[in-house]
């Protein structure tokens, strides 16, 4: 602090004497401003991400400052530990500066630390899974996964085993799209994951696709016959040779868009009453675009016998001409027979049997002589047409 020296000049005696004083303040020195430069470099990072950068070179009496401008006017006061500066999240490249400092009047000069941010890869779809064809039954190894618009993305990998690619692994984009073509057909869903990286591999973004197994259209044929019937019955038909995967299904038209769902089952199909012959289609069917080859399976309709109004025509028999007996030549006439081919008859109240029928012929029956009857007598008449079960 400042001192006052008193002087006393005396001339020969303690009592002769002047006095002076003189102040003496302090010096205070100033050291030479002789800062060391730092030195450092700065990183690169993908967009969206936060960067360290560091320096060294600066000591105890200069210590290390970070400020966001050339100018060293905006000191940067967070994210500071040691010699690092942790970065927001960065969308665009940003320069910091470094220097040592001993105070706002002695500061080295600024070293520019830049941190480069690389745009973090983009693509305008989801990727476009393709699955594998068939030809015509087999299936081909012919999958495809095509990814398009891509921008900032220099290289791509891609794993289907749940594990993450790997940038070693990455081979070039060219022309912004990814085109993977030829892949196997999978016995399961499978998901392909892709990397896709911009220059190293901390920036990328992750697309996953999965494809499916395709199935080929493999149904069995089915076979199947029909049957006759006569007008105005039901019909039960059947057809076999299908499977679970591919179960008989039953159209009533050639193009099989017309399916029955009544009268059904098992294999079987019981047909309403037919009076016409009618045709049914059987198919193997795995779905609305997987079908067999529909089998057509007819019921034939045989027209039932008819005959004229007013028949059978009965005449009984004659008497002798004295009166006194009955001749045997009472007949019996049915007329206007159609589709009939073969008759038969009884007497004695049983039905009459096909296999002991004759042809009609002409259209018509004519029984004559027949005897005449002690008492009356029904003639049960059994008109076929062409079998025993249609009369």
């Amino acid at each position: 602090s400042s001192t006052t020296y008193k002087f006393r000049l005396f001339n020969g005696s303690a009592d002769c004497f002047i006095e002076l004083s003189a102040v003496l303040e302090p010096k205070v020195c100033t050291p030479v401003c002789s800062p060391p430069s730092p030195s450092g470099q700065g990183v690169m990072i993908c967009a969206g991400t936060t960067g360290t950068v560091s320096v060294s070179g600066c000591n105890a009496s200069y210590p290390l400052k970070w400020y966001s401008d050339a100018a060293l006017s905006s000191e940067i006061s967070t994210g500071i530990s040691g010699n690092n500066l942790s970065t927001p999240v960065l969308t665009s490249s940003t320069d910091y500066y470094a220097a040592c400092v001993r105070d706002a009047t002695c500061k080295s000069t600024g070293i520019k630390i830049t941190v480069t941010v690389t745009p973090k890869p983009t693509a305008t779809g989801s990727p476009v899974v393709t699955q594998a064809t068939c030809s015509p039954t087999a299936v081909n190894n012919d999958a495809k996964i095509d990814i398009t618009g891509i921008s900032n993305a220099t290289s791509y990998a891609y794993t289907s085993n749940g594990t993450d690619p790997v940038f070693a692994n990455s081979v070039a984009i060219t022309a912004g799209l990814i085109n993977l073509t030829s892949l196997p057909n999978p016995t399961s869903s499978t998901t392909y994951k892709f990397r896709l990286f911009n220059g190293s591999a901390d920036c990328f973004i992750d697309l996953t696709a999965v494809l499916t197994p395709k199935e080929c259209c493999t149904p069995p044929t089915p076979s199947g016959q029909g049957n006759r019937i006569c007008g105005g019955n039901t019909s039960t038909v059947s057809a076999s040779g299908c499977n679970a995967t591919y179960p008989l299904r039953w159209y009533s038209d050639a193009a099989l868009s017309s399916e029955i769902s009544t009268g059904l089952s098992g294999n079987n199909l019981s047909t309403p009453v037919l009076s016409a012959t009618t045709d049914y289609y059987a198919a193997c069917v795995k779905d609305a675009t997987c079908k067999s080859a529909g089998v057509k399976i007819t019921v034939t309709v045989t027209p039932k016998p008819t005959v004229a109004s007013g028949s059978p025509s009965v005449t009984q028999a004659t008497c002798n001409v004295a009166g006194t007996a009955a001749n045997n030549d009472a007949r019996i006439d049915i007329m206007g027979i159609s589709n009939a081919t073969s008759y038969a008859y009884t007497t004695n109240g049983t039905d009459p049997v096909f296999v002991t029928s004759v042809a009609v012929t002409g259209g018509m029956i004519n029984l004559t002589s027949l005897a005449n009857p002690v008492s009356s007598t029904t003639y049960k008449f059994r008109l076929f047409n062409g079998s025993a079960d249609c009369f």
